[in-house]
């Protein structure tokens, strides 16, 4: 069951290089049918791990040093209620069953978002 729902931003700092760099997170805490609790981690709706542990610190860009990050501002996000969900078999026109999904250009290019946030270059 999902507990809540929250934006995390996120703080890196090299302790060797000095920068610094600043990224987003979403994260989704549950709780289990035995009570036990877990957090799940995206950027961009891509899973990555945990932005605060070394399996999931981003390199420093200057010297390749993981980087744990550190909490600097959590923002919680409103859990939809099930009334409020929308009608994932219900397209624009209501006739029922998938849309045709429309290519989206990111900014006036094809390529995909980028997978780790990082300084900017």
């Amino acid at each position: 069951m999902i507990r809540e729902i929250a934006l995390d931003t996120v703080e890196f700092l090299c302790p060797w290089a000095h920068p610094r760099w600043v990224g987003e997170y979403h994260v989704v805490h549950y709780e289990d049918a035995e009570g036990g609790e877990y957090e799940f981690f995206s950027v961009q709706g891509v899973p990555v791990p945990s932005p605060y542990t070394l399996d999931g610190a981003p390199a420093c860009p200057h010297c390749g040093v993981l980087v744990p990050g550190r909490l600097i501002a959590r923002r919680y996000l409103e859990m939809p209620s099930e009334d409020r969900r929308p009608d994932r078999n219900r397209t624009g026109d209501g006739r029922g069953g998938r849309s045709t999904p429309v290519p989206v250009d990111r900014l006036g290019t094809s390529e995909p978002p980028p997978y780790w946030p990082g300084p900017p270059n």
